[in-house]
């Protein structure tokens, strides 16, 4: 990802989520050395992002959208692979992160990339409030 996607991905996390990351959130995370930032392109449009840290043999994803219009289309899959291959140069051992409890589309793409349920976070998001499935997938 570069400041050239910037507006396009702003564009897909305000549309997304109902707590969007804010510009300077997108900032701090492109200039992060800790953090792995790569966009999903068609036709040299931004469709999908993903943001993924790394630290002390883990990785986390943090964030991942895809747009509307290229939902279903098996992007988000894509993004995590990528971002799974990265973590590994990285020598990961495993990768975790939280999806709403209620989101059943993006639980079960996770599963079928071999993401586990391994705890819930009880009212982890506002707006509106709600669980967290935290879920873990070793690498």
């Amino acid at each position: 990802m570069c400041q050239d996607d910037l507006e396009a991905v702003i564009s897909i996390e305000m549309y997304s989520f109902t707590t969007p990351w804010s510009q300077t959130v997108f900032y701090e995370e492109m200039s992060n050395p800790l953090s792995i930032l790569k966009v999903a392109e068609s036709n040299g449009n931004v469709v999908g992002y993903i943001c993924a840290s790394h630290i002390m043999g883990e990785g986390h994803i943090l964030d991942l959208a895809v747009s509307i219009l290229y939902r279903r289309m098996g992007i988000a899959t894509i993004l995590i692979e990528n971002i799974i291959a990265v973590l590994k140069e990285y020598s990961c051992s495993k990768v975790c992160l939280e999806v709403r409890a209620g989101n059943r589309a993006a639980i079960e793409m996770y599963r079928k990339l071999e993401f586990v349920e391994s705890s819930r976070s009880k009212g982890y998001y506002r707006q509106p409030r709600e669980d967290a499935v935290i879920m873990l997938r070793d690498l």
